[in-house]
């Protein structure tokens, strides 16, 4: 019976300093922080409309729409992604002197971008620059006599936009790109163009 009350006792006893080491209770474990993700950042597709025009000539001009797809970051407060386009082009020009006439016209551009912008709550500045392509024909003729060629030129393209978030998934923006060719800024394609984007995610 001794043997029994004994072992009772020291049960009881560390029991008791079991819980003291412990502090009692156990302690929940806190509740993961909950951050607020940008409505610019993940994988997007949409679409967009706008109007071209040669800078060296103003009569070389036309509407233009297509597609765009991309993916981006927030990092310390810094946007970073990329983007690749895709445009049908109605941009083009036709002069003659009565007995010439030569028509030069631009079908598509397409390009492959890196963006870089700064939110500010649901708007964000941005700039782009990259890789670009365009294709290219002209006409000439004399009534009788037709000579045509086409080309798919490489360019350059850098330009500034404008984007506000309407909602966590859908967003819209404005912006004006210039592309150009090898040595020949001055020379190149003023686009503005308006869009809207999808989250994908």
């Amino acid at each position: 019976m001794k043997l029994i009350t004994a072992l009772v006792t020291l049960l009881l006893t560390s029991t008791a300093a079991l819980a003291a080491d412990k502090g009692g209770a156990p302690t929940p474990a806190p509740a993961p922080a909950v951050v607020a993700s940008s409505p610019f950042a993940g994988a997007y597709i949409g679409a967009h409309a706008g109007y071209s025009q040669l800078t060296d000539e103003s009569s070389f001009n036309g509407w233009l729409g297509g597609a765009h797809g991309g993916f981006g970051i927030v990092t310390g407060g810094i946007y970073v992604g990329g983007e690749i386009d895709w445009s049908l082009s109605t941009a083009n020009v036709t002069a003659g002197d009565g007995e010439l006439t030569i028509k030069a016209q631009n079908d598509w551009l397409a390009s492959a971008r890196a963006r870089v912008g700064l939110p500010m709550g649901n708007l964000m500045p941005y700039a782009t620059a990259g890789i670009a392509w365009g294709k290219f024909k002209a006409r000439e003729t004399d009534g009788e006599t037709t000579i045509s060629d086409s080309a798919t030129e490489r360019l350059w393209v850098a330009g500034l936009g404008l984007e506000y978030a309407l909602t966590n998934a859908v967003n819209i923006r404005g912006e004006w790109l210039h592309y150009w060719s090898d040595n020949a800024f001055d020379e190149g394609l003023g686009v503005a163009r308006g869009g809207i984007s999808v989250k994908l995610n």
